[in-house]
């Protein structure tokens, strides 16, 4: 199953975010977090769902903004939403704007719907990483 194009469904998950949640880095997209969100969902709801992935390889918050919350408004309300952004703005931001990062996740949050999971950024266990991946996570919660 190719999680970046739309199924059938009783229920709706959209998925926002990098390449985390195309599936960079599992054997199978359907491996990757995504995947095994949707076929959790199904089980503990016993529905079939319907996976609509918005997420892009590199993407960073303004992409987030600029391209994938329009389409998300293309989307009836989802059921269930994750958005999983900013690794590519820890790591490839020549320098990481912490305030800069916070006021786009802000925007994020306001046009995500109630109940959205929003995941942090992970730590990459070396400097200036770490330092960075700890103020985006803080401007997440």
């Amino acid at each position: 199953m190719h999680w970046a194009q739309p199924q059938e469904g009783t229920l709706t998950y959209v998925a926002l975010g990098d390449s985390a949640g195309v599936g960079v880095g599992v054997d199978e997209p359907g491996q990757g977090y995504v995947g095994v969100i949707a076929r959790r969902l199904a089980e503990v709801t016993g529905e079939t769902v319907r996976v609509v992935n918005l997420s892009t390889y590199g993407a960073k918050a303004k992409n987030v903004l600029d391209a994938q919350l329009p389409k998300l408004a293309e989307v009836m309300a989802p059921d269930f939403a994750t958005c999983v952004i900013g690794s590519n703005d820890v790591a490839w931001s020549p320098a990481f704007k912490a305030d800069d990062f916070a006021r786009d996740m802000t925007a994020i949050a306001s046009k995500l719907s109630q109940g959205t999971v929003m995941g942090l950024v992970p730590n990459f266990l070396h400097w200036p990483y770490d330092r960075r991946a700890n103020k985006a996570n803080q401007a997440i919660l």
